[in-house]
C-alpha cells in the first residue's frame, strides 16, 4: 500500500496526532481540560497543522467544551486555524468538520445506531440503581453512553470517586450484558467499558472505525506526513495506532491509562513502538508532549 507521503498533496506536516479526549487531554475525575495540552493544541492548528480527536464523546459536547475552549481560552479566533481540526465523534457514528470560514458542519451514520427502547430500558437502569456515580448520555445519536458523575458535582460531594465509579462499572456491564442476550442483540452489539463511561455500540464502529474517517479526511485537505502519534487512555484506543500502521503510515502508541492496561497491551506484542510514560492520563501526555518539544530544541 502506497505511503501517505505519495499519494497526498503539498500539504507537508512533520507530525499528525491523534488524541483521545477524556483521559488524555482531561483529568478523568474532574472532566477539567489540561491547560497545557489545550495550548498545544492550539498552536499545532494555528501552525496548519491537523489534529484529529478520536474520541466517544457526542460532537454536541465538542463543540460546546472544546471548540469554544479553544476559541476563547486559547485565542484560536483564526477561522483558518480551526480548518485543521477533524473530531470523531461516537467511535466513528458521527464526525465534525470546520470550513474556513468557521462553520461547523455536522456529519451522522445513521445505519449504526442502537434501537430506541434500548436507550429507554439502559437509561432507566442507570437512574434507579447507579445515580450516585453515574449518569445516561442524552446526546448521543448512534450509541449509548453511560458516563461517570463529574466528581465536583455538589450533589455526590465525598461519595464519588473514580474508584466508587469503577465498582458500579463492574456491575452495569454485567446488567447491560444480560439485556443485550435477552433481547439477542449481542451479536451486533457490544460493551465498551472505558476509563469514565460504559458504551452500548454496534460491531462495527470503535476507534479503527472512526481512524478511517479520519484518514479519509487527511486525505481530502491534503496533508501528508511520514510520522502519525496517537494518544489515549484505554485498551480500545490502540486500535487508532493499528488503523494507522495497517494502512502503511508510520505510528507510535503513547498509553497513558491505568498500569494493568499496560501489561496488557505489552503482552499483545504491537509491531509499531509504544511509549508508557510515567505520569497517568492528562499528565502523561504533558510529560510525552514535553518530551517532544525538548527533542525538538
Amino acid at each position: 500500500m502506497q505511503h501517505m507521503k505519495e499519494r497526498l498533496g503539498e500539504g507537508v506536516v512533520d507530525e499528525v496526532y491523534f488524541f483521545d479526549v477524556d483521559g488524555v487531554i482531561t483529568v478523568p475525575d474532574s472532566r477539567q481540560f489540561d491547560r497545557e495540552i489545550m495550548e498545544d493544541i492550539a498552536r499545532r492548528l494555528s501552525q496548519g497543522e491537523p489534529v484529529i480527536l478520536n474520541t466517544g464523546r457526542s460532537i454536541s459536547w465538542i463543540q460546546t467544551r472544546i471548540i469554544a475552549r479553544l476559541i476563547h481560552a486559547h485565542n484560536l479566533k483564526d477561522n483558518s486555524s480551526l480548518a485543521n481540526l477533524f473530531v470523531v465523534g461516537e467511535k466513528g457514528g458521527t464526525w465534525l468538520t470546520l470550513d474556513e470560514d468557521g462553520l461547523m458542519h455536522e456529519h451522522r451514520d445513521d445505519s449504526i445506531s442502537v434501537p430506541q427502547d434500548l436507550q429507554d430500558e439502559v437509561r432507566l437502569v442507570v437512574e434507579e440503581r447507579f445515580p450516585k456515580t453515574m449518569f445516561f448520555d442524552r446526546t448521543k445519536h448512534t450509541m449509548i453512553s453511560v458516563e461517570m458523575n463529574e466528581v465536583n458535582d455538589r450533589r455526590y460531594e465525598g461519595e464519588l470517586s473514580l474508584e466508587a465509579f469503577e465498582r458500579d462499572q463492574i456491575r452495569l456491564v454485567e446488567v447491560l450484558g444480560e439485556i443485550l442476550k435477552k433481547r439477542g442483540l449481542d451479536k451486533i452489539l457490544e460493551i465498551d467499558p472505558t476509563t469514565i463511561a460504559t458504551d452500548i455500540q454496534n460491531k462495527k464502529v470503535g476507534k479503527d472505525f472512526a481512524a478511517r474517517k479520519a484518514i479519509a479526511w487527511l486525505e481530502a485537505k491534503g496533508f501528508k506526513s511520514e510520522r502519525f502519534v496517537a494518544v489515549g487512555d484505554s485498551k480500545s484506543d490502540l486500535a487508532t495506532a493499528e488503523e494507522l500502521h495497517n494502512n502503511g503510515y508510520d505510528v507510535q502508541f503513547v498509553f497513558v491509562g491505568a498500569e494493568s492496561d499496560r501489561e496488557d497491551i505489552q503482552r499483545g506484542n504491537p509491531v509499531f513502538p509504544i511509549f508508557f510514560p510515567e505520569g497517568k492520563f492528562n499528565k502523561g501526555t504533558v510529560e510525552f508532549l514535553r518530551r517532544k518539544t525538548s527533542q525538538v530544541l
